[in-house]
This record gives C-alpha cells, structure tokens and sequence, in this order.
C-alpha cells in the first residue's frame, strides 16, 4: 500500500473497503451501470483490488447451483 492508505487508522480503513466492496457487488449483481465513488485518500492498487475482489465475488455468486 501507499503511503496515503497506510495513514488511515485501520479500523476506518476496513470500514471503507467493506462499504465500497458492498456497494461494488450490488452494482455488478444488478448489472447496474453506475460509477461507484470511493474515498479520494485511497491509492490507485488499493481500488483496483477491491474492484477486483468485489467482480471475483460477484462472479461466483452469479454461478452458484450451476
């Protein structure tokens, strides 16, 4: 992580991603086209890995009971 990131208390940290991720899924699961904004404190690698967990996620969750 950044210098940035690594500033954020932690706890306030794992709030953003959790709330960020959460609304990543809903968007990807409703196959809703909108921009999710995320805090400007983070850095670049720290938002492209929670788009990417958050597709990961949603992609198994399309394909469960197939």
């Amino acid at each position: 992580m950044q210098e940035s990131t690594q500033s954020l208390p932690i706890l306030q940290l794992t709030e953003q991603v959790a709330t960020y991720m959460t609304t990543k899924f809903g968007a990807i699961v409703g196959k809703e086209d909108v921009s999710v904004p995320f805090p400007k404190d983070w850095s670049l690698q720290l938002l492209i890995d929670c788009d990417l967990a958050a597709t990961v996620i949603a992609e198994a969750y399309g394909n469960r009971g197939q």
